[in-house]
């Protein structure tokens, strides 16, 4: 059959090609796989198609006439006469025809084919475009499925150069085949892309004819096919193929591809890495080859569970010898192809770094709790959708609760009759805020008084709780009391057992000039220190009452009026049933007579009261800076242990963990660096000379002062020499000069000043800078504080000023600030020379 120089071909009952010979190609132009599962009769004379259809219903209906003529449309557009020989298989339900050409017949083409109807009509019903170009490229014909393919109208083409309608992109390879006409009859083109009416590029595929030679045809004949679906398709399954081997290739976890016998066939650059081998070395070996037999095992049970079809996923130790130890996170994907599993994919994410951190996240939490659980108060941490986060066994204790119960739960569902009372005010403030909030109430599901302290955070809420309700006894008790001591010459003063005032007598008013509506309520502690009794004298007084029931104490007062006195005051401790403090009855007498003599003590004096003072913000920072990191810490460990968390949350939690450790550990290096400054007063004092430590300094801060273009002026003549300790004084000077440059204006040429003078019994260094300054009335009590910062956007932690501070007073001196906001500041610090 393919060798007959007849055409033979095979067309079944819907008069579709089936199967035709080689013939094809000399008959009409066609391979034959460009006609099978085409109709006949899209390729014959449309006045003949009726006909052919109906001869063919009648040959499958078992007449005999089986001979007939067709005109068929060549692919150059020509037309070939062929004589039929046709008969219909009743067993293979095929007509079976076998044509011949008509020798009488002659080739057609004629000059204006446009004007031959019958000729349009013909080539119109196939799928290819026909046209004719000149030499030059220029339409001298077009149809076909032009029109419907490409939306031109034959007058739209004519005379139009065909180059001008091909892509860019695609001219060049166009211009070359153009060059090779001369060379070659016939020409099979590279896909192109071809402007459409719409504006739209249509990807093209073509057979190019030269038929110049033909003086019948005189063209260049083209037919030409759309082929834009298919070409999308072919782009976009090669953009997702490289899309994925990118991803294959780039994947910084471990994958590779087994085959269904377990075989690997590929590998990523990341496996490579790991196990130290090359690619071709992994290609057609068991995965088995490349693990430790402790391991194997365990890996092919899961690989048959991924053949199954099952999800796999499981944990992995390995030891590489490239990069150590490394725990795996290991899932198995299998590879489905129309139902059926080809292979699975093994990707293997390094889970070394997540899972040490969550060890080290629960030793740190296990300590943590073991802290809290030390807190001799109630205490527990809310987050912000009021969901208890942690809860320490006093709570439980005082509450009769059970916190394994209450962990996760809503502290408005455990307490619904608290709901908008007096406890949710306060934290909803708090937290609405960022205000730290203290406050007394009462709870009645339990019958007690509760003092609660609440401290806002990002988290949530840290609360602190513990019960008074001793106070309404003592309160009893107070009452009693008041009516012996309103009998009395001596002042007399009743206080809770944190010092607070609540009841006075009569010459207690008498002697401090104030009311007793003014002293209700006050703390001792203000109301001594605001008269005139230095903080430390008064913490020296509070020392003893630690030590005994009763004692009596020499403090000065000032009066109201300003009037300066010395009182003796006597303090006895009233105790409970329990033993525990719950009252403090103060006996005051006027002693100011006899203490004018001794006033020299109030040195020795002030230097206790500058330490205690420091012991207390110490104390504060500790009591209070450290509490936030911690809750957060112990907090999102808690958030960790919960089941589901995927590994996106867990490290987003790991990183919060490390932001609030880093905070700690700042927290911790400040306080370790106030202890040391405390712990070394027994430094060695020696002669200095002020303008050497100020080198020092200037050298020491050469860049910052270079990059600050700051200018420091000294004078040194009415007081050049100093006896005090080294360290401390440029110590001193460098946190001075460290502020004045943090702290400069951008409005003008910073200039600092470092001079001295003698005073009395003191040499005292003046720092003065023309900086941003600040509000004196405002911020006088703060100055020197720990953490304490007046400008927001200038970075520090508001530690040097405290250190100068607490070094100046250890060396028995004291400092002292003017300042005015957007003018500079000066700083006098003055030390004794008796030391």
């Amino acid at each position: 059959m393919q060798f007959s120089p007849d055409l033979i071909c095979t067309i079944d009952e819907q008069c579709n090609f089936i199967e035709l010979s080689d013939a094809c190609k000399s008959f009409l132009g066609y391979d034959s796989k460009d006609l099978i599962g085409q109709p006949f009769v899209n390729y014959i004379s449309f006045d003949e198609q009726r006909n052919t259809l109906e001869l063919f219903k009648n040959l499958i209906k078992g007449k005999k006439n089986n001979k007939f003529q067709n005109r068929h449309l060549h692919k150059t557009g020509r037309l070939v006469s062929i004589d039929w020989v046709a008969a219909w298989s009743e067993e293979e339900k095929n007509i079976f025809c076998i044509g011949r050409l008509n020798s009488e017949d002659t080739l057609t083409s004629p000059k204006n084919p446009v004007n031959s109807d019958v000729y349009k009509l013909l080539i119109e019903q196939g799928s290819d475009m026909l046209s004719l170009l000149d030499e030059q490229g220029n339409y001298t014909y077009t149809g076909g499925s032009t029109t419907k393919i490409l939306g031109y109208a034959p007058e739209q083409l004519l005379g139009k150069n065909a180059f001008q309608f091909i892509h860019p992109e695609d001219i060049g390879n166009i211009n070359e085949l153009w060059s090779q006409l001369d060379s070659y009859e016939l020409l099979q083109t590279m896909d192109f892309r071809f402007r459409a009416a719409n504006g739209e590029w249509r990807w093209l595929e073509a057979t190019a004819n030269n038929q110049f030679k033909n003086p019948e045809i005189n063209a260049l004949v083209i037919s030409s096919r759309d082929i834009t679906e298919r070409k999308i398709s072919r782009l976009k399954l090669e953009e997702s193929e490289q899309r994925f081997k990118s991803l294959f290739e780039n994947n910084p976890d471990l994958v590779l591809f087994e085959n269904t016998e377990g075989i690997i066939e590929d590998v990523n650059q990341t496996v490579e890495i790991s196990f130290g081998f090359q690619r071709h070395e992994f290609i057609n070996r068991p995965l088995s080859d490349f693990l430790p037999a402790s391991v194997v095992a365990v890996c092919q049970v899961n690989f048959q569970k991924a053949m199954r079809g099952e999800p796999v996923r499981f944990e992995l130790e390995l030891d590489f010898e490239a990069v150590g130890k490394r725990i795996l996170d290991v899932s198995k994907v299998p590879v489905v192809v129309e139902g059926e599993i080809k292979g699975v994919y093994t990707i293997a994410k390094d889970i070394t770094a997540v899972t040490q951190s969550y060890n080290i996240i629960k030793q740190q939490a296990k300590k943590l709790n073991t802290i809290f659980e030390s807190i001799t108060d109630a205490f527990f941490t809310l987050d912000r959708d009021w969901n208890f986060t942690y809860i320490n066994s006093e709570f439980d204790r005082l509450l009769h609760t059970d916190r394994s119960q209450n962990i996760g739960k809503n502290i408005w569902e455990v307490f619904p009759e608290e709901v908008n009372s007096i406890y949710y005010r306060h934290y909803k403030t708090a937290l609405e805020t960022g205000i730290t909030t203290h406050f007394e109430a009462f709870l009645a599901r339990k019958g007690l008084w509760l003092e609660v302290k609440a401290f806002p955070s990002e988290e949530g809420l840290s609360v602190y709780f513990s019960d008074i309700s001793y106070r309404i006894k003592a309160q009893e008790e107070l009452e009693r009391l008041s009516v012996v001591a309103s009998k009395t010459h001596n002042g007399v003063i009743i206080t809770n057992k944190r010092g607070k005032i609540e009841w006075v007598n009569e010459s207690l008013t008498l002697i401090t000039e104030y009311t007793a509506e003014e002293l209700t309520g006050k703390t001792v502690s203000a109301l001594l220190t605001d008269a005139g009794t230095s903080k430390e004298v008064y913490r020296q007084t509070l020392g003893r009452l630690l030590c005994e029931d009763s004692f009596e104490a020499e403090l000065p007062f000032t009066c109201k009026s300003g009037r300066d006195l010395w009182l003796m005051v006597g303090v006895t401790i009233i105790r409970d049933k329990e033993g525990s403090v719950s009252r403090y009855i103060g006996m005051l007498s006027d002693i100011t007579p006899q203490k004018q003599a001794i006033l020299e003590r109030n040195n020795f004096i002030e230097e206790l009261q500058s330490r205690n003072q420091s012991l207390h913000q110490f104390t504060h920072v500790v009591s209070h800076k450290l509490r936030a990191p911690v809750a957060n810490i112990l907090g999102l460990a808690a958030l960790f242990e919960l089941p589901g968390i995927d590994d996106k949350t867990k490290a987003e939690i790991v990183k919060k963990i490390g932001t609030a450790s880093h905070n700690l550990d700042e927290i911790i290096r400040d306080l370790n660096h106030v202890l040391t400054v405390r712990e070394s007063l027994g430094l060695q004092k020696t002669e200095l000379l002020f303008s050497e430590m100020l080198d020092i300094v200037v050298q020491r801060m050469h860049h910052q002062i270079e990059e600050a273009q700051v200018h420091i002026r000294r004078d040194f003549t009415q007081a050049p020499l100093i006896n005090t300790v080294e360290q401390y004084l440029l110590d001193i000077i460098h946190n001075l000069i460290s502020n004045a440059l943090k702290y400069r204006s951008a409005e003008r040429k910073s200039v600092i000043e470092v001079y001295t003078r003698l005073e009395e019994n003191f040499t005292v260094m003046f720092v003065k800078d023309n900086g941003m300054g600040f509000d004196l009335a405002k911020h006088e009590k703060n100055v020197f504080g720990l953490y304490k910062r007046f400008h927001a956007h200038v970075n520090g932690k508001g530690l040097g000023l405290y250190l100068v501070k607490t070094q100046v007073e250890a060396l028995g001196g004291k400092v002292e600030v003017q300042s005015e906001a957007g003018k500079g500041s000066i700083f006098k610090v003055s030390f004794r020379q008796n030391n």
